[in-house]
């Protein structure tokens, strides 16, 4: 169920076999909910299911990495390059990856078949330090950087109006 995005706890799927075998008559109402151990025997019956921690994926990187959106990408990425005439120039391509380390919570394991690796969309709280790395296609590369909890605030060498940060071209 984990791969249509029915991910489901072990205490959840406990409970929901709990009300299976009920609905079956093969449980009574009044009679406490299937254990743990009943757990790892559905395992030992089941070798292709365990327990494994989702990976965090946010909505908007959900939606972002569909097919139609990634086919998308990649032709008004080769329209640039032929456009712009960097086929040939690899020293012009760079990559500048930012990624974010988010303090925030930690979903729980869930059940799910042993080669599926489950993900769990999460909202994106807490503070983050922000790291910056590029380089590009001939393999040249500049130094990381660090950014610890960057909050932009407005002064009067900066004011609300202008951008603190301008890119010129």
């Amino acid at each position: 169920m984990a791969d249509i995005g029915y991910d489901y706890s072990r205490s959840e799927c406990v409970r929901l076999a709990t009300d299976f075998a009920i609905s079956l008559g093969k449980r009574k109402n009044s009679e406490p909910c299937l254990s743990a151990d009943w757990f790892s025997g559905l395992k030992k019956r089941w070798s292709d299911i365990h327990v494994a921690k989702p990976q965090k994926l946010s909505l908007a990187r959900a939606k972002a990495s569909s097919p139609e959106v990634l086919e998308h990408y990649f032709l008004d990425l080769k329209n640039i390059m032929e456009n712009c005439h960097l086929t040939n120039r690899p020293d012009l391509i760079w990559n500048i990856h930012e990624t974010g380390l988010l303090l925030e919570h930690s979903p729980t394991n869930i059940v799910c078949q042993k080669r599926y690796t489950p993900q769990s969309v999460t909202s994106p709280r807490g503070n983050t330090v922000t790291i910056l790395a590029a380089g590009n296609a001939t393999g040249s590369k500049l130094p990381g950087v660090f950014l610890h909890c960057l909050r932009l605030r407005t002064t009067e060498a900066f004011p609300k109006q202008t951008d603190p940060f301008p890119i010129e071209f």
